[in-house]
């Protein structure tokens, strides 16, 4: 759902750095160019993190699987101490990045419409 999200921008944001019959002139292209100079690449570069996120944890899990037997141990204590400190630093980290983005994004939404960047399903 994220991913349809960042998507939705990204092309809200290219179609206003196509806008050449709407914005004309010094001001037209100077508001192109902030989009396409600043804001495509971020976004482009978020897109590539995301993407690169996602196939981590499908090679750490493959990884896994083939390291771990199916009859493997794992203590309590990992489970309820280090996975959890770990989940919850995570947390903090996706929750900061996605509303540092919503930060930069309330700034320009009257330009592009749409919305803000949801972590409703993560955070369940």
């Amino acid at each position: 759902q994220e991913e349809k999200e960042i998507n939705a921008i990204r092309e809200s944001v290219q179609k206003i750095a196509e806008l050449d019959d709407a914005l004309k002139g010094e001001g037209g292209n100077a508001i192109k160019e902030h989009f396409s100079v600043l804001h495509l690449p971020v976004l482009l570069y978020f897109q590539h993190f995301i993407d690169q996120y996602i196939q981590n944890l499908k090679d750490i899990k493959a990884k896994i699987r083939t390291y771990e037997s199916t009859e493997g141990f794992v203590k309590e204590e990992f489970l309820t101490h280090d996975v959890k400190k770990g989940l919850t630093e995570l947390k903090r980290q996706t929750n900061d990045t996605v509303d540092s983005i919503n930060d930069e994004f309330d700034k320009i939404s009257q330009l592009i419409g749409g919305g803000s960047i949801s972590l409703a399903s993560f955070n369940e």
